[in-house]
């Protein structure tokens, strides 16, 4: 070959290389793409798992007291409490009568005094309206509706942490009278049906024994020996885009870098597994806020309405706190609902309340993993922060823990040195997670209390900061 054929062949080929190196400039993508929901998808988050729930299965009572003579028995969250939960709201709820001077006259009636005999008292962890009592009642038919609707017509301002179930009559085992009460003041009344209090007594066969205790013009109870048991679960990961097709209104969701995600205002984050999702516009209608066509939806019917729809009950969950930001010049929903996990063995005997500090991993409100937060602005989903954890199976964990009584912690408490009783709002039974967990998940049984507004273990409240500052040191 010539040299001007070769010069000629190669100014040809170096031609041809250029333009293929050109086209590929101008058409390449970055890893940061767009991310199609496919259509199918209709808020499904997960396949496994809890998945949706009840009201009733998520707003539930965490103790139930019987008051026999001079002895307290209780249950704590578990099977039998949920099976009595169960019995109760299967029931009848006659006659609601409502002590107040602001409600509808209807619904005034002269307060009944209350027996002084033997009652089942079950306790929420938060005070809710009565009004949501009757969207726990189940069952069909016009009977159920009607009960449903007698409870919905209260103002939501009347609000109740306890239920106290008395016989109506010692001779008579088919019914009770129900008082609902926020503390130690009853607001409301109900006659129940089809259920007696020998029904609600059979569950206490095991009779846990449990001690009063006065903590800010309040009862609370303590389990006098608990026994709860280190566990251990696998674990694993749900995927983010699991929650991008779950909670993202509109379907192309663009990922602005790596674990930032956006579409028109809303935007989701993912930092060390926790999930961050924020609409950055509440009440502007750009992002299409579900709401129940009830006349007066509620901040935690709605709340949980929201994670049902997605199946966001990846495991066992339970209202533990809200706040209601009432606006008088505006009506829509503001506030913030708190889900805790809640975990136990494998027999689901008992059941206790997860808290996990998560400060120093940022972008999780309150620090604590054990909880789904759903926050509302102007009517829309504001927040909703979460793990991306999955729990799997109970892992065998051998060993009893050597666990406080009830008297002992109570004593701790009320000696320590860094302790102020009038800070302290109630007392838990709970357990510690370890996250990020590696490489399983291992909850700890420890004593909780709600301190100056925070949930803390009681270990950590009252060891010295001295001895606090020294080991972070470390």
């Amino acid at each position: 070959m010539k040299w001007e054929s070769f010069k000629t062949l190669l100014l040809t080929v170096l031609v041809i290389l250029s333009l293929v190196l050109t086209w590929n400039l101008w058409t390449y993508q970055s890893d940061y793409n767009t991310i199609e929901k496919p259509d199918y998808i209709t808020s499904v988050l997960v396949s496994k798992g809890k998945g949706k729930s009840t009201i009733g299965e998520i707003i539930h009572p965490f103790q139930a007291i019987y008051h026999a003579d001079d002895q307290i028995y209780g249950l704590s969250t578990g099977q039998d409490l949920h099976d009595m939960f169960q019995t109760l709201i299967d029931a009848e709820f006659r006659n609601i009568f409502v002590f107040s001077n602001e409600l509808p006259d209807k619904l005034k009636r002269n307060r009944r005094q209350e027996p002084d005999s033997n009652g089942v008292e079950i306790i929420f962890p938060k005070a809710i309206p009565v009004s949501l009592f009757g969207e726990m009642l189940q069952g069909d038919g016009s009977d159920k509706e009607n009960m449903q609707d007698d409870f919905q017509d209260i103002d939501s301002d009347t609000v109740f942490d306890r239920i106290v179930f008395y016989n109506v009559d010692k001779d008579q085992n088919t019914s009770m009278k129900a008082y609902f009460k926020e503390r130690e003041s009853t607001v409301a009344s109900a006659d129940v049906n089809n259920v007696s209090l020998a029904d609600l007594k059979s569950y206490y066969e095991d009779k846990h024994i449990f001690l009063a205790k006065n903590l800010d013009d309040k009862t609370i109870y303590l389990p006098a020996e608990p026994k709860p048991k280190k566990l251990l679960f696998n674990k694993s990961w749900i995927s983010e885009e699991k929650f991008i097709n779950a909670l993202f209104s509109y379907p192309n969701v663009r990922q602005e870098q790596e674990n930032v995600y956006k579409s028109v205002s809303e935007f989701l984050r993912v930092n060390n597994h926790i999930i961050k999702y924020f609409n950055a516009d509440p009440g502007s209608g750009k992002v299409k806020t579900n709401l129940s066509a009830k006349k007066n939806p509620s901040l935690l019917q709605e709340s949980f309405q929201v994670i049902n729809s997605h199946s966001g009950w990846t495991h066992d969950y339970m209202l533990f706190d809200y706040k209601n930001v009432e606006q008088k010049d505006n009506p829509l929903l503001n506030g913030t609902a708190i889900f805790r996990l809640m975990v136990g063995n494998s027999s689901s005997e008992y059941r206790y309340p997860v808290f996990s500090d998560v400060s120093g991993y940022g972008y999780y409100p309150y620090n604590d993993a054990g909880t789904i937060l759903l926050s509302w602005k102007n009517g829309e989903v504001h927040e909703l922060v979460r793990t991306q954890l999955y729990i799997k199976e109970n892992l065998p964990q051998p060993g009893q823990s050597n666990f406080k009584t009830g008297e002992e912690i109570w004593e701790t408490l009320n000696t320590s040195e860094e302790v102020q009783m009038n800070f302290v709002k109630d007392i838990r039974v709970g357990y510690e997670m370890t996250y990020p967990p590696d490489p399983n998940l291992v909850f700890t049984p420890k004593w909780f209390v709600l301190y100056n507004g925070e949930w803390v273990s009681a270990d950590k409240l009252t060891t010295p900061k001295e001895k606090v500052q020294e080991g972070n040191e470390q």
